[in-house]
């Protein structure tokens, strides 16, 4: 542990008082303040810790009192998606696709977790990889441990739907994020996909652009965030007087050929972007670049993921961003790969993760009340990757 980051051995420290049976069960650990003065670290460093040993299911927090050491009837199998729980109908599980270090992840984590602890309740994650098949596993292991309730933040929204419906008509209450089901009355939380989609698109259009091109990773049929977004481009196209142009849409699907059943659940989001660049640099880069060399100004990319690779394979075959072509992504995620900041759309996980929990709650403790479909507001991030346009001959690169 001599060269670990800060926050692990802190992690190291509280697991080893739990596992010597120093700390037990629903003793009070010490404070983000007074672990900050032992290891010397900012309380940054602290929360991280203790946000890392909360996943992992080893302590529990109570807004204005502490943390605590967690029940040890909570079984932590590491290399298993599926976790025991204990049968607390006060529970709730957040069933989430990607790994916790992604910071959407982390943010809906945060929103849930402030909720429920205010009520008392405690939550459980369930990390799925983005696949569809272990999400059944999961979907199908909470029915039979009848847990309180769950909040679902689905791989796609066309899969499992027999499992979630069978779920909430048994009395579990389902409460889906960044998602919703058509048909299905279970209620939601999602942010405004539609005027997100809608803001994208319009930012391009006022810089000039016309020929705007849309990208998504998941195919439309797969995802209603996808579809949603998809709307609000095409109806600011129209708002703008500019005819939609369906063969100017690319919607890969970016998990047929990969397999996540043997990635780790913290490899599983790298393992996806690197698989989705892969896609673009081999599969589309002959269908983007003679977009391009057709008149195409700029890109509407469904998510960061997809704009930050687009943008790669641009700059990698000499087409600048922004001189050359604008893009514009969604989610203001960490940016890995690109040398400039994104211009993109921001959602709000932690409000759509405290929501979700608000309504979850009310459906656990039988508080009458109708599905609902909430909406999040989105904000347009201004970045370094769209250029207003002016009189310039369009670059054109060999295909």
């Amino acid at each position: 542990m001599k060269n670990a980051p800060l926050y692990k051995k802190i992690v190291k420290y509280v697991k080893d008082n739990i596992d010597s049976g120093k700390w037990t069960a629903d003793m009070k650990i010490p404070s983000e303040r007074e672990l900050a003065e032992m290891f010397n670290v900012s309380s940054i460093t602290t929360k991280r810790a203790l946000t890392e040993l909360t996943h992992q299911n080893l302590i529990y927090r109570r807004r204005g009192s502490g943390s605590y050491v967690k029940a040890s009837d909570f079984i932590n199998e590491e290399k298993s998606n599926v976790h025991k729980f204990p049968a607390l109908n006060k529970t709730v599980t957040f069933v989430v696709p990607v790994e916790v270090s992604w910071s959407g992840t982390k943010h809906c984590i945060n929103g849930i977790n402030d909720f429920l602890a205010d009520k008392n309740y405690e939550m459980n994650v369930c990390v799925t990889s983005n696949n569809s098949s272990i999400e059944g596993k999961v979907l199908r292991s909470l029915a039979e441990k009848k847990m309180g309730g769950i909040i679902l933040y689905p791989h796609i929204s066309s899969e499992n739907v027999d499992l979630i419906i069978a779920i909430s008509t048994n009395g579990i209450p389902v409460v889906a994020i960044d998602k919703t089901y058509d048909a299905i009355p279970i209620s939601s939380v999602t942010s405004d996909n539609y005027a997100g989609g809608y803001m994208q698109t319009e930012y391009l259009l006022k810089a000039g652009h016309k020929k705007i091109v849309y990208m998504a990773d998941v195919p439309i049929a797969k995802a209603t965030s996808v579809r949603e977004r998809y709307l609000g481009y095409c109806n600011a196209l129209k708002d703008y007087s500019i005819g939609i142009d369906g063969n100017i849409s690319i919607f890969i699907d970016s998990d047929k050929s990969i397999n996540n059943e043997n990635i780790g659940t913290d490899n599983v989001y790298s393992s996806h972007r690197i698989h989705l660049y892969n896609q673009l640099q081999t599969q589309y880069k002959h269908e983007i670049l003679q977009l391009c060399n057709n008149g195409a100004t700029a890109f509407v990319c469904n998510n960061d993921d997809v704009a930050n690779g687009v943008c790669a394979l641009l700059e990698k075959c000499g087409i600048n961003v922004p001189i050359d072509v604008s893009i514009v992504g969604y989610d203001n995620k960490i940016q890995y790969d690109l040398n400039k900041k994104l211009t993109t759309i921001d959602q709000d996980f932690y409000t759509m993760g405290y929501k979700a929990a608000e309504l979850v709650v009310r459906h656990i403790e039988g508080k009458k009340q109708k599905v609902q479909h909430i909406k999040v507001p989105v904000t347009m991030v201004d970045g370094e990757t769209v250029k207003r346009l002016g009189d310039k001959e369009p670059v054109v690169v060999n295909v």
